[in-house]
């Protein structure tokens, strides 16, 4: 293969990273509605719970290895021990946001 075929070939490709990017832009925007919605009808703390435990179930069914997995189990175990020892009902003031 030649200099220009490998130019011909190789015009017009823009890679993974030019779809994968907007994507995850995307995906970003829609999560920050969603927290936003949430803390507007004041159940972001129950729709918080229901996020992680999809997240750690996505996780561990990706992970193969059984080890893996109960160190997965253990990290979100960890995480949900640190959020439930922050949440109180001083979580809004700490922010100084007002409730409506």
């Amino acid at each position: 293969m030649n200099s220009s075929e490998s130019d011909t070939e190789l015009k017009g490709q823009r890679g993974h990273i030019h779809i994968i990017g907007p994507l995850v832009i995307i995906l970003v925007l829609i999560g920050g509605w969603y927290v936003w919605k949430s803390y507007k009808e004041e159940k972001l703390k129950e729709n918080m719970s229901v996020v992680m435990e999809d997240c750690k179930n996505a996780v561990v069914s990706v992970v193969s290895d059984e080890k893996d997995k109960e160190k997965v189990e253990q990290l979100f175990q960890q995480i949900k021990q640190v959020t439930d020892k922050y949440q109180n009902e001083n979580f809004v003031t700490d922010w100084n946001v007002r409730r409506r």
